[in-house]
């Protein structure tokens, strides 16, 4: 992928990790930073669908692709990008969506344009409008990549998860975008 005034844009993963028992010590995608479960560095919620998830940093693997945290009630900001309320660029969160299961993501594919949610942390609370929300194949998502991580554009929220289960896999990426109010 091409890299615009920034890092290159990873691609969002598009199938939940196997199931695994779930250890804070091996949570951080950053090698020897174990972050726990309670030390999430910022919050989002989403009071329409009950959503209130912890956030914490991740990075992209080595094949420049963005895998949410094991715990599936955690979502990953993806660190080398926009922070959230950042007046600049793409503030990227991914979680999991577990079909039958408990994850911080299952309902964000019912967001739909003009609903709010909110992220908070050590500098307050950013509340932002959604503008988009679109379901797309994990191609489409590569394909994409650039316009959807963009950090050259105002401030904005990219939310991802995964969609479209057909009883063995996920088929589809949800992306949310929204807008600071």
């Amino acid at each position: 992928m091409s890299q615009l005034d920034g890092p290159e844009r990873p691609a969002a993963a598009s199938t939940p990790e196997p199931s695994a028992t779930y250890d804070p010590s091996e949570q951080s995608a950053v090698p020897g930073e174990p972050v726990g479960r309670a030390e999430g560095r910022y919050d989002l919620r989403v009071p329409l669908l009950g959503i209130q998830a912890p956030v914490i940093e991740i990075a992209a693997d080595a094949g420049r692709v963005l895998l949410p945290p094991k715990d599936p009630l955690l979502a990953g900001w993806w660190r080398d990008g926009a922070a959230p309320g950042a007046e600049v660029g793409s503030a990227v969160v991914v979680g999991h969506a577990v079909e039958g299961g408990e994850a911080a993501f299952n309902s964000v594919g019912r967001l739909r344009p003009g609903n709010a949610l909110a992220i908070s942390g050590a500098d307050g609370e950013q509340w932002y409008r959604v503008v988009s929300a679109e379901t797309m194949s994990p191609a489409d998502l590569a394909a994409r990549a650039d316009e959807l991580f963009a950090q050259d554009v105002p401030g904005r929220l990219v939310l991802v998860t995964c969609a479209d289960w057909d009883g063995t896999a996920f088929r589809s990426n949800v992306v949310v975008t929204a807008a600071p109010t």
